[in-house]
């Protein structure tokens, strides 16, 4: 009886361990990031918050209800309209002066009137940047943006609203890897708070892995 409790613990722990190194192997990331103890706490007018501060802009759009996510699958999902409008108020000059790829779209889509044009591979750059890398991002129409599969690129379907929200840190909880960014949003009289697991690179650079409502 002992000897067959403890052929079942070991081969449910082998299969675990199998598990994990699998996913590891797929490129997702398994590390138990908030099981790290707080080394410092920011406020929200320290240097740290306002290094962080630029990086909230990639999920503002014209609301302060932010989608939540726990993966990055989802982020694209819940994102890819306020990632690709970013891009675009960011460098407008850049993806309005793509005259080859302009041209070549406005054959391809007569039908359509089309200003500028964000590459599906500066698409992928981005969302990697702010979210990690663990799956294969996918393209497709979003809201306010939609694909154009024959050139690769998308297309702003109409003028993205200004819902005058502003992203402001409160406080910011430093691990060994990882910031945990309490922040709120606010537009006129609505105010909207959250957490967001924010994973550091080697490189000084950091992407986002976690977002829900404080």
């Amino acid at each position: 009886m002992k000897n067959g409790f403890l052929l079942v613990l070991l081969t449910a722990a082998a299969v675990m361990l199998f598990s994990c190194t699998l996913m590891d192997d797929l490129g997702f990331d398994t590390y138990d990031y908030m099981g790290e103890a707080v080394t410092a706490t920011h406020t929200g007018d320290s240097e740290t918050a306002a290094l962080l501060r630029p990086i909230l802009d990639i999920l503002i759009t014209d609301s302060t209800e932010l989608p939540a996510f726990d993966n990055m699958g989802d982020a694209i999902t819940s994102y890819r309209d306020a990632v690709l409008r970013h891009m675009l108020e960011t460098e407008y000059t850049k993806y309005s002066g793509n005259r080859r790829l302009i041209e070549e779209a406005a054959e391809e889509y007569p039908e359509l009137q089309i200003t500028q044009i964000i590459p599906a591979d500066d698409f992928e750059y981005t969302v990697y940047r702010y979210f990690g890398g663990d799956v294969k991002v996918s393209h497709k129409d979003g809201g306010v943006f939609r694909y154009l599969k024959k050139v690769e690129g998308y297309i702003c379907n109409m003028v993205p609203a200004d819902g005058g929200v502003e992203a402001e840190i409160i406080s910011v909880d430093e691990t060994e890897r990882t910031y945990r960014v309490r922040f709120r949003c606010t537009a006129d009289e609505t105010t909207s708070e959250y957490t967001a697991l924010v994973i550091k690179r080697e490189d000084g650079t950091y992407y986002f892995k976690k977002l829900e409502r404080a």
